[in-house]
């Protein structure tokens, strides 16, 4: 036993450090969505803070190979997510918080199930996200439009969210050190800053104004699919460290630039009225 212990110690010394960084930039940044509103809450809610880190790490241990084949998955998982959200979207208009999570995760899962089962070919998986996203987002148009009220978060809020993403990072370690990249890519795509944003906004304003920060946050998934998808191509040929930063950029510049259109919205709609 004492054996395994001191085994397991290096790799738990590295383990937490992540955990704890990774966990603090998910919870600033739902903090900030919290008080931002709905369309700027769900494009925070789709940057890739926690997806973005742990891909890092695994890049400084593992092949390209290795990270081509979890991205493939973790974009399936994520095609996944934009059915949940949906779901999640109609729940919430009634539901509670614990009802509306709990059954917008078995959504996920099994979701998740058949998207992996499909994929038989890219453009099957590409396929499907389209219809997810395209679709998905004509559907909850009507639901965007709900202001979160004013308020602040309490230090239990605050707990919950970091302990959830640091429990998100540490499966994804340890997936990652004993599964293999298929594992690896579904713990990775696992919407925990959603969840997270999901208990806590419902819980303090309410379904339909969580609702609403996710309704914005569907569009705002293309950019995390695409740099995926991205990914999973150009690992290989283009090698870890280029392919992840060309996948950080899809992401990023996607949501910026949906930003600048809902900026652009309001001010014009500020000139005419």
């Amino acid at each position: 036993m004492l054996h395994l212990f001191y085994e397991a110690w290096p790799f738990t010394l590295d383990l937490i450090p992540k955990m704890v960084l990774i966990a603090f930039m998910v919870v600033a940044s739902t903090s900030l969505a919290e008080r931002a509103g709905p369309v700027i809450g769900g494009l925070i809610a789709t940057l890739p803070i926690s997806s973005a880190p742990v891909y890092y790490l695994l890049a400084l241990d593992h092949s390209p190979a290795f990270i081509s084949d979890a991205a493939i998955t973790s974009f399936s998982g994520l095609v996944a997510a934009g059915v949940m959200l949906v779901a999640y979207i109609f729940l919430a208009q009634r539901a509670g918080t614990v009802v509306s999570i709990l059954a917008a995760l078995v959504i996920w899962a099994l979701a998740t199930v058949l998207l992996l089962g499909l994929e038989v070919h890219p453009a099957v998986s590409v396929a499907a996200g389209i219809i997810v996203f395209a679709g998905g987002t004509v559907l909850v148009r009507r639901f965007g439009n709900v202001p979160l009220s004013s308020g602040h978060s309490k230090w239990e809020d605050f707990a919950l969210r970091g302990l959830a993403v640091a429990a998100m990072v540490a499966g994804v370690e340890i997936a990652a050190a004993f599964a293999g990249p298929e594992t690896t890519g579904i713990f990775a795509s696992v919407p925990v800053t959603f969840i997270a944003m999901m208990a806590i906004i419902q819980s303090r304003h309410g379904g339909p104004a969580s609702a609403a920060v996710m309704s914005h946050a569907l569009p705002g998934m293309v950019g995390v699919v695409a740099a995926f998808l991205l990914l999973h191509l150009t690992a290989v040929p283009l090698g870890n460290t280029v392919s992840l930063l060309l996948a950080l950029a899809v992401s990023v510049g996607w949501s910026v630039f949906l930003l600048a259109l809902h900026l652009l919205g309001n001010r014009h709609r500020h000139v005419a009225g």
